[in-house]
């Protein structure tokens, strides 16, 4: 093993590739658990309810719902980035949001 750049022969020390490895492992699995979030199922069945009672879904339309609405939000936030991108600003103001969404709007009504 290699601690700073010297051999460290039989010490159990670390080196820095392993201290390395060890951070980003750590760091991917933080990443890993924040994605494996669970859809809001019961908010999505009870807005659907209480909006429209006559509706009648099957078991897995909330989570198709779910994925329509993240699949336009990433949308939105590419359009507006390519907005913020052409005016030549580093943030995304509120401008670019609303002309994002115009275009977007437009597209999926198809």
């Amino acid at each position: 093993m290699v601690w700073g750049g010297r051999p460290c022969g039989r010490s159990r020390k670390p080196c820095l590739r392993e201290v390395g490895l060890a951070a980003k492992m750590a760091l991917s699995t933080t990443v890993s658990r924040r994605i494996k979030r669970k859809a809001p199922r019961a908010f999505l069945k009870r807005t659907f309810k209480q909006k429209k009672p006559r509706f009648r879904l099957e078991a897995c339309c909330d989570l198709l719902i779910h994925l329509n609405c993240l699949l336009f939000v990433q949308r939105l936030a590419e359009e507006s980035r390519t907005n913020a991108c052409e005016g030549k600003s580093g943030v995304i103001k509120k401008d670019h949001v609303q002309g994002a969404a115009k275009v977007i709007l437009k597209k999926s009504k198809g």
